[in-house]
């Protein structure tokens, strides 16, 4: 029933993401610039770690924020190289906000950012809303 409810609280988590990463782009007020060019970026990797999580509950946390670090950080390195592909999936406005347009050293940053922050939370989760829903092997039997 834990791991039930865990992975309903990252489907939450997910769907309130989602229109708030793609809110950054449209934002229009106070410190646009930076929410429209970095906040996605610290989304970006809290959404796919989130996903992994759900897809895979067991898969560790650590594991998890450093291979979405890594992957966002790649996406990020694409930017640098223009072919076919790349040119027809950043034609459109989900295609510009999955893959990125042009490459920027500060945004591996900031997805380090949004790494750790997700990370964060599925730790603050797991201690204090589904402590018995851990990726940890739990010891029964023996108090030996």
């Amino acid at each position: 029933m834990k791991l039930r409810n865990y992975r309903l609280t990252l489907m939450l988590i997910i769907a309130i993401l989602t229109p708030l990463g793609f809110a950054t782009k449209f934002y229009h007020f106070a410190g646009k610039a930076w929410v429209n060019n970095y906040a996605g970026d610290i989304l970006y990797p809290m959404f796919w770690f989130f996903c992994l999580l759900l897809i895979f509950p067991r898969f560790s946390p650590s594991a998890a924020a450093i291979l979405v670090f890594l992957f966002s950080s790649l996406v990020e390195f694409t930017q640098l190289f223009s072919t076919s592909l790349t040119q027809f999936m950043r034609s459109s406005f989900l295609g510009r906000v999955l893959v990125g347009s042009s490459f920027s050293l500060i945004d591996i940053f900031y997805y380090a950012v949004g790494a750790f922050a997700a990370w964060l939370i599925n730790h603050l989760l797991h201690s204090f809303m589904f402590p018995s829903a851990t990726t940890k092997p739990q010891r029964h039997g023996n108090t030996f």
